[in-house]
């Protein structure tokens, strides 16, 4: 067993230990996940079960180098199947049970003695051992409640003994090699020599016994300044007081939250949600279950991805939940976490239709932040299915209505930031920068996501940068800036990386594989694009997936490896085909077509088919930055038939209705490419 966070801070030494001069040596249970995965970097060594020689060893050890009876040896050998600590349990029961008679260099069995009965497990063995120990068994008892480790004060508050009393006790069980104590009382901690050990200890309590303790303990902790959440509400729910256990899985879980710790967030969640159907279905609870389906699914957008499977689950059934509440506060912020969920998972015209739904219910709604909200998610579903032009309209109603919400306290904003996964104005800068740049305004463009991205750094909430720097590694892509694009996705994976967020560790490499392309390292590309294909299926996020795979095609072309290529940009047409997401419709048929150039045979008529839809569907859009490249690429083609004319007057039109936007090096190449043809 391993918490959320230690495994996350495993994962990190591997990273840093593959760096450095180190070694780091773990054990694991072979039924466990492996702690450190099967890189170059790692030498996993199975532990065998010891044979009858080593076995012996063992128990000579213990027997403090006595002989035992060879008939006794083979017995505590056959039984313990080879397990260390079993022979070790095995062997201090034998000892202590009273069966054996000690010699000056053996252990015998007496004349007069009975059979010895050797325990046919280790926890018989173990719980044969505690019985022995009474009254010191009951002590032993608590401390297993309070878990492994225990400290000193902790269970003097909850035992009904007096220090001394207790210390001897104590005493006793660590002489008795079942604790180890750390320290001197009262400030020591002790340890329960193994897990079973402590598991023996637990699991010989009736129930009732075991809830009373748990009581005990959850009233000693609340007690105490520094008791941690999620303790508390262990003890809360194995006492079996069920609304205090809930309320303090809520603080555990928005503890991890802000840290950001988001997959103990959801573990702590669910277990309030388990109990919280427990509990009767009057109003209160249902609001309050209401309350802990949206936490879950607010911990799940940057932890599981919007789109994943168990995301949806959180926020549908929290939608099914309030239809059930009069006036429920949270139905607006459930809209928009469904239209996000879909956004992410490709399905743009649904996400487009629920967005016009969320603007028609914020038109009745007396809080103005709705409608602000609504019209920023149809603007966004307007970009994303091939209207710039009508999401301009949306963004300028939606996101200049609200400029005082810049001016908002920053814990204001950090607290909205915490409510929509990631400040969602700083969000909607990036899809405006972005819906501007397709309409060829690409100096203004640029200001709005430069801007946004230093909001997002200067506000420090870690999904929002994540967020900011994933789209402005985008908006890099997009304007062909290799390096910038480079630089930012890099950054990306860092965070994302370090904070355990697998959705954009799988966007920053496929973005970091694109920058790659771009400056020609197509050998690196290929790696990390996929790399980045496996993160976005483990998170089921499907969105940009044809141009993802166009790329991915074009590169592995470039490289000769043709039969790998192909299934890709099968799945790029197939999307073209049956996708909603047409604003990169234009540049994924571009992309196509350059695969189509580098593949062997004569492709050419393909290639300038794939540059015409481009061109076509960039006009559709009214994108003259879309048409642009589709034209650069097609002015080309034109010019190696001898074309030169045609590709000339394809291709200027389009430069001349820039305006702006003339360091975007497709502009600079189109100019250079005009001036050659004269």
């Amino acid at each position: 067993w391993i918490d959320p966070t230690s495994f996350e801070l495993k994962e990190l030494f591997a990273e840093q230990f593959a760096t450095v001069p180190a070694m780091i040596v773990v054990t694991e249970r072979p039924s466990g996940q492996p702690i450190f995965g099967d890189t170059r970097d790692v030498c996993r060594l199975s532990l065998n079960r010891l044979g009858l020689k080593h076995i012996a060893k063992v128990v000579a050890g213990v027997a403090r180098g006595k002989a035992l009876p060879e008939s006794l040896l083979r017995e505590i050998a056959e039984k313990t199947d080879g397990v260390p600590l079993f022979a070790e349990e095995l062997t201090k029961s034998m000892l202590e049970s009273g069966g054996l008679l000690e010699t000056d260099d053996a252990f015998v069995v007496g004349e007069f003695l009975q059979k010895i009965t050797v325990p046919a497990s280790l926890q018989d063995s173990l719980s044969a051992r505690l019985d022995r120990l009474q009254p010191v068994k009951e002590v032993a008892q608590t401390a297993a409640c309070i878990g492994r480790e225990f400290e000193f004060g902790l269970l003097a508050a909850i035992v009904p003994l007096q220090e001394q009393s207790l210390r001897d006790a104590l005493g006793q069980l660590a002489s008795a090699d079942l604790v180890v104590c750390h320290g001197a009382p009262p400030h020591a901690r002790y340890t329960f020599r193994h897990a079973l050990v402590r598991d023996a200890a637990y699991e010989s309590l009736l129930r009732s016994k075991r809830q009373e303790i748990h009581g005990r303990l959850t009233t000693a902790l609340e007690g105490m300044n520094d008791a941690q959440p999620e303790l508390l509400a262990h003890h809360a729910t194995q006492a079996g007081l069920t609304e205090k256990a809930i309320s303090w899985w809520e603080k555990a879980a928005a503890r991890a939250f802000a840290r950001p710790a988001y997959k103990e967030a959801i573990v702590h969640l669910e277990h309030a949600l388990h109990l919280a159907e427990q509990m009767d279905d009057s109003p209160m609870w249902r609001a309050r279950r209401l309350g802990m389906l949206l936490a879950l699914g607010q911990a799940s957008l940057p932890s599981r991805g919007y789109g994943h499977a168990d995301t949806v689950a959180a926020f549908t059934r929290a939608e099914q939940l309030a239809t059930s509440i009069p006036d429920a506060p949270h139905r607006f912020t459930i809209a928009y976490a469904i239209w996000v969920g879909t956004y992410l998972r490709g399905e743009q015209d649904k996400a487009l239709a629920i967005a016009r739904d969320m603007v028609s219910w914020a038109d009745g709604d007396t809080n103005s932040g709705h409608m602000v909200s609504a019209l920023r998610s149809l603007a966004i579903s307007q970009m994303i299915t091939g209207a710039p032009a009508l999401a301009e309209v949306s963004f300028k109603q939606g996101l200049l209505q609200r400029p005082e919400v810049r001016e908002r306290p920053l814990e204001q904003r950090v607290a909205l930031a915490q409510r929509f996964a990631a400040e969602p104005e700083i969000g909607t800068r990036f899809h405006y920068g972005l819906t501007l740049w397709c309409l060829g305004r690409i100096d203004e463009a640029g200001d709005v996501v430069s801007h946004a991205l230093a909001e997002a750094r200067a506000l420090n909430h870690i999904h929002t940068l994540v967020h900011a720097l994933a789209h402005a590694s985008i908006f890099a892509v997009l304007s062909r800036r290799a390096e910038e694009a480079l630089s930012l996705s890099s950054e990306t994976i860092k965070f994302a990386e370090h904070y355990d967020l697998e959705m954009w560790e799988g966007f920053g490499s496929i973005l970091n594989a694109f920058a790659r392309a771009l400056i020609g390292d197509a050998a690196e590309s290929v790696p990390i694009m996929e790399r980045g294909f496996v993160y976005m299926a483990r998170t089921q996020t499907h969105s940009m997936v044809p141009i993802h795979h166009a790329l991915h095609a074009r590169t592995l072309a470039s490289l000769g490896r043709f039969e790998e290529a192909a299934p890709h940009a099968q799945i790029a047409r197939q999307e073209l085909r049956s996708g909603s997401e047409r604003f990169l419709q234009p540049e994924c048929q571009r992309l196509l077509g350059d695969y189509a150039r580098l593949c062997p045979g004569e492709n050419l008529p393909e290639a300038e088919a794939a540059y015409r839809g481009a061109l076509e569907q960039g006009r559709a859009q009214r994108s003259i930055s879309w048409e642009l490249y589709a034209a650069l690429s097609l002015a080309r083609v034109w010019n190696e038939r001898g074309e030169r004319k045609e590709a000339r007057e394809l291709l200027r039109p389009i430069t001349a209705q820039f305006t702006q936007g003339f360091e975007l090096p497709a502009y600079r190449e189109a100019a250079e490419f005009l001036r050659e043809l004269g």
